[in-house]
């Protein structure tokens, strides 16, 4: 096999396992429904959002709150698509958010074709 055909297997594996840690993220509800608000309602890197401002689906409770903050914010937060600020109670886009923005929309697009949607 040539270096030219080696690296572009190796890229091609790369990318598909940057995909599947962006899907085993995104399909966890609490931190879909954040990174989709992220998505909706920021549009710069510098806009912070409270999460008791979040528009979550789930009723916003202490358990949630820790959930999110023992969880599932350290997750978004280590691979660069959220910045946490943990005493503000804020999160905003982080440097890599938009690796993970494309998954956002087309969910949120395509919405009423996803199983579990209301019909």
């Amino acid at each position: 096999m040539s270096w030219a055909k080696g690296n572009k297997s190796r890229q091609k594996i790369e990318s598909a396992c940057k995909l599947d840690e962006a899907l085993t993220l995104f399909s966890n509800n609490l931190r879909r429904q954040l990174l989709e608000s992220l998505s909706k309602n920021t549009t710069e890197k510098t806009e912070a959002v409270a999460l008791e401002d979040i528009e979550w689906k789930t009723e916003y409770t202490e358990s949630v709150l820790l959930e999110l903050h023992h969880t599932h914010l350290p997750k978004l937060s280590t691979v660069g698509y959220i910045e946490w600020e943990e005493e503000a109670g804020e999160v905003r886009r982080g440097p890599n958010f938009d690796e993970i923005e494309p998954l956002t929309v087309l969910v949120d697009e395509h919405r009423d074709k996803l199983p579990g949607s209301p019909s």
